[in-house]
């Protein structure tokens, strides 16, 4: 019997070698900085975490993800080289992270080519083609004795290294992060998987936005200046120059930079476009000098005097003055387009991928569960418990739905700004079934379908980002792996557990109890398919799956009182037994079935197998 340390992505040997690298040193400089730190997990009480997510274990790793979500635009293609950047290093040849290194170095490649299992090179349970960009790689376990937190952001156009596809050098490459601060991981020991919140690709719109610079009013003991640039969050932080209006005046428009732009357009409602204007030939002690930003002289805040910013949603028909606001995470510029204005509220957003399978819809009442409060209506209260009334998920393009029916399901919740004065995580799973209160509500009273080992979390900061994506929950997808599953009572210790029927719950069933079929003689026995055979959202499994499981038994003789539902678990509850236990797996139909190693799940204890790939 194995004992997992990790969750990690099937066929090991062949997805090292798909994650790529690249070399980058952009960090959060100045005007570049942004992030959203969040991890993940899951679980949920004894017997019911889960563990199904990308492909087979192995032990003393942990497997670290990251994705960039570009389904609103997909604009991005291979050629485009996508890379992870952050304040770690990364080796390639063993698909491994170092947790001591910095900015600079390999970076790894992302890809949306499928997962490993079906010859692509994205962790299982991913899609290709769907515009989710993905990669994960291993963390050494042995490498994490305390937290540890990491930064990190993503950069495009990274530059091709000869005689390799899966690595890129950030040699020229764009920086593409979109939040204030950079995003941040943290990995504890005994983690299994850690998943970085996700880079979200904002929509395309129709919301232009005019730059004017009046040099005239610019304070010329300091900026003795004749040329004015800008660079901005929305068009991954170029510098662009500006058209000169004459008399100091200098002026550009959204449009215009991203006129023959193939990542970037108008701006949807509700973004916050953030800008720094640069300037050139500048006299400084009579030596002329480019690239000066026009920031305080402790240059830890963008200068306004002189700036005017104007947003159209017509064409440029017609604009209005906008208010120009300074970021607090790093001191820039910045205005918001229409249709959300700059209100008192942090947002944090969760979803349910379920677009591999198709098999959720509004009579589901999926629902997001978490050690929080819910008002009813949009907003989260951070001093809630698990219990009380849950925020339903839509796909229909509203409450933060992004595409409506693309079985992508999605709630978006508001915080107070003054809600709270410090870092706060909260931790999460996911509900289906329950029961409708009203258009928004539903009770906790659902079946659980968090398929991780540990629960899902999410940070909020006073002085992070606004907008905090959770990792999201990935329905797996289907496959034609079944798997049977057979006790013998006569080999269970009869001193603590004198019972005469067997049931059995999984992850990859939701966690209900199964009666298993009498075969006789203490013998009890059911497949994976006689129990998904009707069911709307079970099926067989894909390759590299983990399915862990959890036996009970009934009509239990403890003390000459019969009890029922006694978990088959260790005398301390804190892992599941083996002893007189066989499991097999068969992708044929059933016509052959092979024996199947039991693993014990790291997290939770739980046993476990995982399906070939």
């Amino acid at each position: 019997m194995k004992k997992i340390g990790t969750m990690m992505v099937a066929g090991l040997c062949t997805f090292v070698l798909a994650c790529g690298e690249s070399e980058s040193d952009n960090g959060t400089g100045s005007g570049n900085g942004s992030g959203n730190g969040s991890g993940n997990g899951s679980g949920n009480g004894s017997g019911n975490g889960s563990g199904n997510g990308n492909g087979g274990m192995m032990d003393d790793f942990i497997l670290l993800t990251f994705t960039i979500d570009d389904t609103a635009n997909q604009t991005y293609d291979p050629t485009d080289n996508l890379v992870w950047q952050g304040d770690f290093g990364y080796d390639p040849m063993t698909n491994q992270i170092d947790l001591s290194g910095t900015w600079g170095g390999t970076r790894p490649k992302l890809f949306d080519n499928g997962p490993e299992s079906e010859g692509g090179n994205e962790p299982d349970g991913a899609t290709a083609n769907d515009g989710i960009w993905s990669v994960g790689i291993l963390v050494p376990s042995d490498d994490v004795s305390e937290a540890i937190t990491r930064e990190y952001g993503a950069l495009r156009n990274a530059g091709a290294i000869d005689g390799t596809d899966l690595a890129a050098s950030a040699d020229g490459a764009e920086w593409i992060w979109n939040q204030p601060s950079n995003g941040s991981f943290t990995i504890n020991p005994g983690d299994t998987r850690v998943d970085a919140a996700p880079l979200t690709i904002t929509p395309f719109g129709n919301n232009d936005i005019r730059h004017t610079i009046n040099l005239n009013q610019v304070d010329a003991a300091r900026f003795n200046c004749t040329v004015a640039t800008i660079k901005s969050s929305v068009w991954g932080w170029n510098i662009e120059a500006m058209n000169d209006l004459g008399d100091g005046v200098f002026q550009i428009t959204l449009g215009e930079i991203v006129a023959t732009r193939k990542h970037e357009g108008l701006l949807s409602n509700g973004v916050t476009a953030e800008f720094v204007y640069e300037f050139d030939n500048c006299d400084v002690m009579g030596n002329m000098i480019d690239d000066v930003e026009y920031k305080n002289e402790d240059a830890s805040q963008a200068e306004s005097i002189g700036v005017m910013v104007e947003l159209s949603s017509d064409g440029g028909a017609n604009w209005t003055v906008a208010t120009i606001d300074v970021v607090d995470a790093n001191g820039n510029t910045a205005v918001t387009t229409g249709g959300m204005a700059p209100d008192n509220f942090f947002r944090v957003s969760f979803s349910i991928d379920d677009s591999a399978n198709q098999t959720y819809d509004a009579t589901d009442n999926l629902a997001w569960q978490g050690d929080f409060g819910f008002d009813g209506v949009d907003q989260m209260d951070l001093n809630g418990t698990w219990g009380g009334n849950r925020p339903r998920l839509f796909d229909d393009g509203t409450h933060g739905d992004a595409v409506a029916g693309d079985s992508i399901w999605t709630v978006e919740l508001k915080i107070p700004e003054d809600a709270f004065d410090e870092e706060i995580t909260r931790e999460y799973g996911a509900l289906r079934g329950n029961t409708e209160i009203d258009a928004n509500t539903v009770d906790a009273d659902g079946q659980w379908i968090w398929n991780q080992p540990a629960n899902g979390s999410f940070t909020v900061s006073p002085n992070g980002s606004r907008s905090v994506v959770a990792v999201p929950l990935t329905i797996t997808p289907f496959g034609n792996n079944d798997i049977r599953h057979t006790i013998d009572l006569n080999q269970v210790d009869p001193n603590r557990f004198n019972c005469t029927t067997a049931t059995i719950k999984s992850s990859v069933w939701g966690w209900n109890i199964e009666e298993m079929n009498d075969l006789g003689n203490g013998i009890f026995q059911i497949t994976l398919g006689e129990i998904v055979a009707t069911r709307k959202h079970e099926g067989l499994l894909s390759g590299g799956v983990t399915a862990e499981f959890v036996y009970e038994f009934d009509n239990c003789d403890f003390m000459g009182n019969p009890i029922d539902n006694v978990e088959y678990k260790t005398e301390d509850a804190s892992q599941a037994e083996t002893t007189g236990i066989t499991v097999e797996l068969s992708s044929n139909g059933g016509e052959t079935w092979d024996m199947a190693n039991i693993d014990i799940v790291g997290g939770n204890g739980n046993t476990a197998v995982t399906t070939a790939n």
